[in-house]
């Protein structure tokens, strides 16, 4: 080559990447994940106590509306007090209704209790009595007078009117123990006086289907589920046996009792050993029953071991003799954000750390063990694209490369995804921005090929010359390459573009050593 073509070179210049970039390839910015409902870890065997007096509280038909029902009362009272001869009586009755009506309810009281001092199996006394009690806050007495008035009623009208009061009784009884006993359990130091305080108002009304619920829920709340099954199955056997709510607790606290042996079996799938998962719940069958995320564990323990067979006949098999049913998306999605629960939680501390390496690592080994995951896909194909765009902040041709490589593993893990129909957007956004990404890498990819190829070849020449005819053939063979690669590019860029000029003379000086280097 004469030297005036030799050292001829088209460094690029420092702010090229910026104009490049920036504009096609913008940061993908570790914002909160949109996982919709497919993060569900460990079932929680917990129970609201929070409303509980709603639960027992008696259809619109039935009870006593304590706020909205004076005149109701004092109808159904008027009734009971037309058969009553004393008039003494009746007359300390009056005054205790008029004192009531008036909200003076210790006056009411006490023309009430030297009403019962002359008759003290009287039920319209008894029932009166209760109201004051129950407008005093005086709950138990209000309870226990209600008590004695169901014992002595011997009407109709009589026993309604009980009934009623005795539901309004117990339901803001209730309500009142558990907002306490709520209040108690927030702090574990009391869990002991929690306990004892609703064992104590128990043992005080046993008649209350409420309280023994509340025990229960409470038990269940600190961890003791077996004692919690002992309250519950109690009552069970009783009469609140056809109590849904004490049937819904009863499935929650078999869920907790066998809940370390169902761990044991999620761990067991976790390192390949679905026959051992399978027996290990097994022993449990009861809670497979009460909880319906074990239930599909089951399931999945089943097929992983009919496709861990080795011939998958045989598997299958033996899947359909156990009588298992197959999952669903929802019941497959919910059970593996489960059993990946580990790796998936590290993914995304790591993602919002903003450790996309770590986060991609992790959802790595979770699809080493089940790569249908949707909700582990999703984490990962974002890490993916998070670290392309951070290896773009610097363009050479290793750069691209890298981000290339992370946008491919993108691009193949997004598409497990489709698995679940509750990620189409998310994947269809996503796999939107990966493709745009890759074009860009590719015509980014395109340029600095051109320019850095032509610099590297002049460079290579710059103090020595082509002494041999294979030489020279390899050299024109590596600048038609070049100039092939620059064509494209130079395309792809507008002409006042400083990649546009630059691809311009990289062309121009191409040709011109070409035509030196004629044969």
């Amino acid at each position: 080559m004469d030297e005036e073509e030799q050292g001829l070179a088209f460094a690029p210049a420092h702010d090229w990447d910026s104009d490049l970039v920036r504009e096609a390839a913008k940061a993908f910015q570790p914002e909160p994940l949109d996982l919709g409902n497919r993060v569900g870890f460990a079932p929680e065997h917990k129970v609201d106590l929070g409303g509980i007096g709603d639960r027992f509280r008696p259809a619109d038909d039935e009870g006593l509306r304590i706020g909205g029902d004076a005149d109701r009362l004092r109808e159904d009272l008027a009734r009971l007090k037309e058969h009553e001869a004393d008039l003494k009586l009746r007359a300390l009755l009056e005054k205790a209704e008029r004192a009531l009506t008036a909200e003076r309810f210790t006056d009411a009281w006490t023309h009430v209790e030297a009403a019962l001092e002359m008759a003290p199996a009287n039920v319209s006394a008894l029932l009166l009595g209760a109201r004051c009690k129950y407008s005093l806050g005086e709950l138990g007495t209000a309870l226990n007078l209600v008590s004695t008035a169901r014992q002595h009623a011997t009407d109709a009208a009589e026993v309604t009117l009980a009934a009623r009061l005795r539901d309004a009784c117990e339901e803001r009884l209730v309500d009142e123990v558990s907002a306490i006993l709520g209040d108690m359990l927030e702090d574990e130091q009391h869990d002991s006086l929690a306990i004892e305080f609703a064992e104590q108002w128990v043992t005080k009304h046993p008649e209350v289907l409420g309280l023994h619920y509340l025990h229960g829920a409470a038990l269940l709340y600190i961890g003791e589920a077996v004692r919690a099954r002992a309250v519950v199955e109690a009552v069970m056997a009783g009469a609140g046996a056809d109590l849904e709510i004490f049937a819904e607790m009863h499935r929650s606290i078999l869920a907790a009792v066998h809940a370390p042996q169902v761990e044991r079996a999620r761990q067991s799938l976790r390192v390949g050993r679905p026959k051992v998962a399978i027996e290990q719940l097994a022993e449990c069958a009861e809670a497979l029953e009460a909880e319906p995320r074990y239930a599909r564990l089951w399931s999945y323990a089943h097929e992983r071991y009919a496709k861990s067979s080795k011939i998958p006949f045989v598997g299958w098999r033996r899947t359909k003799r156990a009588n298992v049913a197959p999952l669903d998306v929802d019941g497959l999605q919910d059970v593996l954000s489960w059993v990946l629960r580990e790796e998936l939680q590290d993914a995304l501390n790591a993602f919002y750390a903003g450790d996309f390496e770590t986060a991609s690592r992790r959802c790595t080994r979770a699809a080493a063990i089940d790569q249908r995951c949707a909700v582990v896909a999703y984490v990962h194909a974002s890490a993916e694209t998070i670290s392309a765009d951070i290896a773009l902040e610097r363009i050479d041709l290793n750069t691209l490369a890298v981000a290339e490589g992370h946008l491919a593993t993108a691009e193949e893990i997004v598409q497990r995804m489709a698995a679940d129909p509750e990620f189409v957007e998310q994947r269809r956004n996503l796999g939107a921005k990966i493709t745009a990404e890759r074009a860009e890498v590719a015509k980014l990819t395109r340029f600095v090929s051109s320019v850095t190829r032509f610099n590297d070849l002049m460079a290579r020449y710059e103090h020595r010359r082509i002494t041999t005819h294979n030489e020279l053939y390899s050299v024109r063979g590596e600048l038609i390459s070049i100039r092939s690669t620059a064509r494209v590019a130079v395309r792809e860029h507008d002409a006042d573009s400083h990649a546009g000029r630059t691809l311009r003379q990289v062309l121009d000086a191409v040709d011109a050593t070409l035509r030196q280097l004629r044969p």
